[in-house]
This record gives C-alpha cells, structure tokens and sequence, in this order.
C-alpha cells in the first residue's frame, strides 16, 4: 500500500535538500580555499569556484521559494 506524500513533505525535503547541497558547495570552497599557498594548492580554478558560486546562488533562490510555498501551505501568518 502506497501512502499519500503531503504537498508540505515534499516542499519541506525540498527546503532540507538545497540546504544540504548549499552547505556542501560552500564547504568545498572553503576546504579547496584552505590549500591557498600551499602544497599541493588549490584545486578549484576560478572557473570552477564561479560555477560553485552560481550553483549556491541558484540553490538559494529556489530553497526560498520552497520555503515560501511551504509557509503557505503551512498557512504561517507573515
């Protein structure tokens, strides 16, 4: 028998997952940072930093959206 996932449950995994993958991104620029001026350095370009930089970004304004949507739903007064 399959249960019914709420409306809520998804939104609110979906708020848990783009904070986990925006602490992880985050994480790994900051520990790849930690190589700065040693051996062996970095391995992140700048490129690859850049596209780690957008990906937060991204991860954040739809993890606010989930959250808003989930706040509604909830029907959490403003």
């Amino acid at each position: 028998m399959r249960k019914h996932i709420s409306e809520g449950k998804l939104l609110a995994d979906q708020v848990e997952a783009d904070l986990l993958a925006i602490y992880a991104l985050s994480a790994a620029i900051r520990d790849d940072r930690a190589h700065e001026g040693c051996n062996p350095p970095p391995r992140l370009d700048a490129e690859q930093q850049d596209a780690i930089h957008h990906a937060i970004c991204r991860l954040s304004h739809f993890g606010l959206r989930a959250l808003h949507d989930l706040l509604n739903e909830l029907e959490v007064p403003a």
